[in-house]
């Protein structure tokens, strides 16, 4: 049976970490095509193209330079030939591109592909506020999960210990998104609440969130163990909690990654800050989504 075919749309700072990773256990695990596609917005590099560049140096010098690519990651300019034949697709891109992305990608995808968002965000339309996936899923016709996690592109890169939560319905492609992603350093679990896991990454754009000191948030084992805390430590995360079980929400699901400690934490590194006029657009997605779950 031949493996499932893998391609990431995007290849940014976090898309070339995720690279790197999925790189790596394409072509370990025989499940996996070996051939993993990246789609590349093509861009001119000292006169070269930056597809070019990748495919030979095996290195995205302009957004993850010191940092080498497994070389069966193949970067391809086209988005639609990027992801001919693939059965998974990884979204990461800037969220403001992804529906432009998706008119290109309808009508052009295999019968069974599954996509997994790894944006962060909200999206604004005539129509209100919806999550990144949602969107994805209703443009293209395909089952979406998502991932999201207190990381840093350049600490994942850099192999250092990070974590990160899975959302997915279907408990069979969880396990398998988990295999692809997962490594000894980026442990990943797999949780069913998928608008839980995305809400949770989008709050980490508010800024009014946190009340820790930022410079305690400079690594990422400071968030994985803030939430296995005793009960005098985690104190403090319960009153966000609460919020959350209003709504009919499981504490294990606010707990992972991309939940308190993601929204209390990765707002105040300095490097993971947002636009402050996203404050009001995720605001507004979070009310959507808690009277989503109060609803059942």
């Amino acid at each position: 049976m031949a493996g499932k075919k893998v391609c990431i749309v995007g290849s940014g700072n976090w898309g070339s970490a995720i690279a790197k990773i999925v790189g790596s256990n394409a072509a370990r695990l025989a499940h996996f095509d070996p051939r993993v596609t990246m789609w590349v917005f093509e861009e001119d590099i000292g006169g070269r193209k930056l597809t070019e560049i990748i495919n030979t140096q095996h290195e995205n010098v302009k957004y993850l330079p010191g940092h080498k690519l497994p070389p069966n990651v193949v970067a391809i300019p086209d988005v639609v030939q990027a992801a001919t034949g693939a059965d998974i697709l990884i979204f990461v891109v800037p969220h403001q591109f992804i529906g432009k992305i998706c008119d290109q990608l309808k009508g052009h995808l295999k019968a069974n592909t599954i996509g997994i968002s790894l944006i962060k965000g909200v999206d604004e339309g005539p129509k209100g506020l919806k999550l990144i996936s949602e969107v994805i899923g209703e443009r293209l016709g395909i089952p979406m999960s998502v991932l999201m996690g207190a990381n840093i592109a350049s600490e994942v890169a850099e192999e250092k210990f990070c974590e990160t939560t899975i959302g997915c319905k279907d408990v069979a492609q969880g396990q398998l998104l988990k295999e692809l992603m997962q490594t000894p350093n980026f442990r990943v679990t797999v949780v069913q609440e998928v608008d839980t896991v995305e809400i949770c990454g989008a709050l980490k754009w508010l800024r009014v969130l946190g009340h820790l000191p930022g410079e305690l948030w400079c690594c990422r084992p400071h968030h994985y163990l803030l939430r296995r805390a005793e009960p005098q430590g985690g104190r403090g995360l319960r009153s966000h909690w609460k919020v959350y079980r209003a709504a009919g929400e499981r504490d294990a699901e606010w707990a992972e990654a991309p939940g308190a400690p993601d929204s209390q934490g990765a707002t105040q590194h300095p490097s993971t800050q947002g636009p402050r006029e996203q404050v009001p657009l995720v605001h507004g997605c979070v009310q959507s989504v808690l009277r989503r779950a109060a609803r059942g």
